[in-house]
């Protein structure tokens, strides 16, 4: 059949089959839009490459509304409002340390020097406060999985703490100071040494494992798993818990020898790939030369 007579094919029909055949006709045209425009969003997706981090965020900051008041609110900012807003909900919080801030389970936390923690939850617009369950004097809080962790030094130990429903710290781990400050076993020089040198290698391990007379500094942390962080004079050592693996850096000798850690920010790596992403319809970010402009046109 020509396509001259196509039409006489549809001539006898009522004009409600005709309304239904066009409706057919364009939810099919519409289908084969979407899969062309599913195919070129897909193969866009296999030329980009994203991170494990969302476009949206929520920022979080305490503040005394009076100087030395020992109450604090708290200002929000999200992402998808462009805006800061003044929260409703107040808390004691006497000494909140503003550099121990971390991120747990969708709440922003912060320790005090009273021996509490404070949180606030931007989505539930709720203030949580928990206390220390060991010596507030030797403390810090952490983040890992998502929960609340904190450590606390115990005598000779590290101890790590994980928050559990109702404010409940439970007791999740702990290790010795000297095994997070053990040094890595150098390989021997030679395989006959003398009894002399010996008990000085020793002796100089020993010295060297040995936790300062004055004790080590907890540090905060944040990541998937749970690593104890701490300063020892000049050592800067992260200890993972689990895997016993040791991470060491020395701390630069344009700082400060006093430094104890105060500027010290505990910080989540990103570069982890997950599923792709795109934000679609972005502006360019500069307007092409006008030679250019010339040349496509």
């Amino acid at each position: 059949m020509s396509g001259g007579d196509e039409s006489s094919v549809y001539r006898g029909e009522s004009r409600q089959q005709r309304r239904r055949r066009e409706r057919s006709t364009l939810e099919q045209v519409n289908r084969e839009q979407d899969r062309q425009h599913e195919e070129a969003l897909y193969q866009k997706l296999n030329n980009y490459h994203a991170y494990n981090f969302r476009g949206d965020f929520t920022l979080v900051c305490p503040f005394e509304p009076a100087p030395e008041s020992s109450v604090y609110c708290f200002q929000v900012f999200t992402s998808g409002t462009g805006t800061w807003w003044v929260t409703d909900a107040m808390t004691p919080a006497e000494g909140l340390v503003a550099a121990s801030g971390v991120a747990a389970g969708g709440t922003a936390w912060w320790r005090t020097s009273i021996g509490t923690a404070v949180g606030y939850n931007p989505v539930t617009r709720r203030v949580e406060l928990v206390t220390c369950p060991g010596d507030s004097g030797q403390w810090e809080i952490g983040s890992a999985a998502g929960r609340l962790h904190c450590t606390v030094v115990d005598g000779d130990d590290v101890v790590v703490f994980r928050l559990q429903e109702h404010g409940i710290w439970e007791e999740a781990t702990r290790v010795g100071v000297a095994e997070i400050l053990r040094p890595p076993q150098p390989e021997p020089a030679r395989l006959t040494i003398t009894s002399a040198e010996l008990v000085s290698s020793q002796h100089l391990s020993r010295a060297v494992a040995a936790a300062p007379e004055d004790g080590v500094q907890l540090l905060g942390f944040q990541g998937a798993e749970v690593e104890v962080v701490v300063l020892a004079g000049r050592r800067l050592v992260a200890f993972d818990t689990g895997t016993r693996r040791r991470r060491e850096v020395a701390v630069p000798d344009d700082v400060d020898a006093a430094w104890n850690g105060a500027e010290y920010a505990a910080h989540t790596n990103t570069l982890a790939l997950v599923a792709p992403a795109i934000l679609a319809a972005e502006p360019p970010l500069a307007e092409p030369p006008a030679d250019e402009e010339a040349t496509s046109s």
